[in-house]
């Protein structure tokens, strides 16, 4: 990790680097907020119902797919108010969602209403359906940071000099005979 240090202070062309992986960062995150930012809704019958868990067995999301159709939409069943339970997803069951879509991953159910409710208004929501600018902004203030990093790290590699070499280093370079090691 010191060497790594070292080696963005000392040379001009690691905070180039640095500087140009910053920026993709920016543009990366501010693409995904944007991309985030529609809300599209669907309407069908449960074609298929599944559960990912992690390794050691603990609860990721749930996945849903429609009959019809071969997205498959993700579901975490803990992020929705009130308690959103697995026994009230059944296969055949008709539901209306509201997802978002990511250009990388699946849908993303933010907002879904069970047969027999309004179909205008949902009966389980995510804090994201509820209050979108709040995750936009910080994601957006994550953005701004990898620009400021970007700045930052660009004006270094143009103002400061890159360290000088210690003599005896010059001179074992001068008495050097090999062409690629001048």
């Amino acid at each position: 990790m010191l060497s790594m240090i070292r080696l963005i202070i000392g040379t001009r062309w690691a905070r180039f680097v640095v500087a140009a992986v910053a920026l993709f960062c920016a543009v990366g995150v501010s693409a995904s907020v944007f991309a985030t930012s529609k809300v599209s809704t669907k309407s069908g019958t449960i074609q298929h119902l599944g559960t990912v868990t992690s390794d050691s067995g603990a609860y990721k999301y749930d996945t849903l797919q429609f009959s019809g159709d071969s997205a498959t939409y993700q579901i975490d069943r803990t992020k929705f108010t009130p308690s959103l339970g697995t026994d009230q997803f059944t296969v055949g069951a008709a539901v209306q969602i509201w997802y978002t879509i990511s250009p990388l991953n699946d849908p993303y159910v933010i907002a879904i209403s069970f047969s027999g409710a309004s179909s205008a208004t949902p009966q389980y929501v995510t804090d994201f359906y509820t209050h979108p600018d709040d995750s936009r902004t910080s994601r957006l203030i994550l953005a701004g940071v990898f620009v400021v990093v970007a700045i930052v790290a660009a004006i270094a590699g143009f103002t400061l000099p890159a360290p000088s070499r210690s003599r005896k280093e010059a001179a074992a370079r001068a008495k050097s005979n090999n062409p690629w090691y001048p």
